[in-house]
């Protein structure tokens, strides 16, 4: 083969090689995914528990079950069984509770300038029937940095008008907002504001609907 038909080869071989790379990319891009939940129990020793109130445990066992804490102990109260737990050495390693987030919109907005991704505020002033949770996008890249920096669970909280509706409580890893909930109804939400609208001439009235509201109270 002469060096004009080897480049002949090697430039039909090149789009194809390009499509090759812009196939296997996309798989190759992690993908954040609710994790599976364990057979059994997790026991990790040896570590440095800071047990959240200011309490901190030398050389801890630190038992899990059901994607739960059973257990903070220290080492030597432990029984050690193999067939019942999996066992991770963490010598040396700082552990710390997740932290809660309350009173924001983590799930509920992804970019602000994009109308289509805010999900936290209804229009109107009175919105009690709003659920929070059922807004609640377990796809959202804000969760997944979050819960990077230890922060696991959040209190989803609806912004808009006086009566914004029901706050929940959300873990930050979940397959779908039904996955996700820890507490539907964690609490009612209202900002306080007085809603109004203006009159030509500057002057301010209350709004129709707050004054049937205090009517009716």
């Amino acid at each position: 083969m002469n060096k004009q038909e080897t480049a002949f080869s090697s430039f039909h071989f090149l789009p194809t090689l390009i499509l090759w790379m812009m196939l296997g990319l996309p798989s190759m891009a992690q993908i954040p995914s609710p994790g599976e939940m364990p057979e059994k129990a997790i026991i990790l020793t040896g570590g440095i528990a800071h047990i959240g109130n200011g309490q901190v445990l030398e050389n801890a066992a630190i038992g899990m079950e059901n994607g739960k804490i059973t257990f903070v102990k220290p080492m030597g109260s432990v029984k050690l069984n193999p067939e019942e737990a999996d066992i991770i050495d963490i010598t040396g390693k700082h552990v710390y509770p997740g932290f809660i987030s309350p009173n924001n919109t983590l799930g509920l907005t992804e970019i602000e300038a994009v109308r289509a991704t805010n999900d936290y505020a209804e229009t109107g002033a009175f919105n009690p029937e709003v659920r929070a949770l059922t807004s609640f996008n377990t796809d959202s890249k804000i969760s997944t940095t979050v819960r990077s920096n230890g922060v696991l669970i959040a209190q989803a909280t609806p912004r808009s008008g006086r009566i914004c509706g029901t706050s929940s409580v959300m873990h930050l890893d979940g397959w779908n907002w039904e996955d996700a909930v820890l507490e539907q109804m964690m609490a009612f939400i209202s900002t306080g504001r007085t809603v109004s609208s203006t009159r030509a001439g500057g002057q301010n009235r209350t709004d129709q609907t707050e004054r049937e509201l205090r009517q009716a109270g």
